[in-house]
């Protein structure tokens, strides 16, 4: 038809400009890798591995283990870079991926152990604890942070899939409540009921069934709820 012709050839020019684009910012990333490494002892080395690690993010989509390194790189050169907590962040979840990313190909390579996966293809605290530990100092160390509520929720959502692959989950599920309890008890905050429907399917994981319920069905109260103020707008 002639809708669907004319999508195809909007989706056809999106495209062309975003891979303009792309390429655009992968010549700007290529130069500020060769500015870096031709000036070691550059006093910008911060702010010029922070500007590579963030057009890394789109331009190594399958590497992020790249794009944490060149985080890290950051505050090797910077330590008290002025945008220390958005870096520990960006540390924390794109060496997370990396994590995720090698186990699932390694699992790839080894589909026949799937019955029992050997314990080096689980995620584990030891080898999520650059994760923890970017995540926690934002916890710890900055409680005003923008990524101050984000940070405690992702190490909620780690610390659940680390229960997943674990033998013995339980220990890991309730680190993972903690979390979550802790921002379901962030009242205003965007993210409270994330927490609350996370708390609740981490209770629910974990055969704590009437918590479960009883998380389930706050989250039931503040669905209607919102409904209900959307119909009254």
């Amino acid at each position: 038809t002639a809708f669907s012709l004319f999508s195809q050839d909007v989706s056809a020019q999106l495209k062309s400009q975003y891979d303009k684009k792309l390429e655009g910012k992968r010549s700007v990333y290529n130069q500020t890798l060769q500015y870096i490494y031709d000036n070691p002892q550059s006093p910008s080395l911060g702010e010029l591995y922070f500007n590579v690690a963030e057009m890394s993010n789109e331009i190594n989509v399958d590497n992020p283990g790249l794009t944490a390194e060149y985080y890290s790189n950051v505050l090797k050169y910077d330590s008290d870079f002025k945008k220390k907590d958005a870096v520990l962040y960006n540390i924390g979840y794109y060496t997370y991926l990396a994590k995720v990313y090698e186990r699932n190909d390694e699992r790839q390579k080894n589909i026949d152990l799937v019955i029992n996966w050997p314990d080096y293809l689980r995620l584990s605290e030891e080898k999520l604890s650059n994760s923890i530990d970017a995540f926690s100092q934002i916890k710890d160390t900055m409680p005003d942070s923008y990524y101050g509520t984000e940070a405690i929720y992702r190490l909620g959502t780690l610390y659940f899939d680390i229960a997943l692959d674990a033998r013995s989950p339980l220990e890991y599920y309730n680190k993972a409540i903690g979390y979550f309890d802790e921002v379901a008890q962030r009242e205003g905050d965007q993210l409270q009921y994330y927490g609350l429907f996370q708390r609740a399917w981490t209770y629910f994981n974990s055969g704590q069934f009437d918590l479960a319920i009883d998380d389930f069905t706050l989250v039931l109260e503040v669905v209607k709820n919102d409904s209900l103020n959307i119909l009254k707008t």
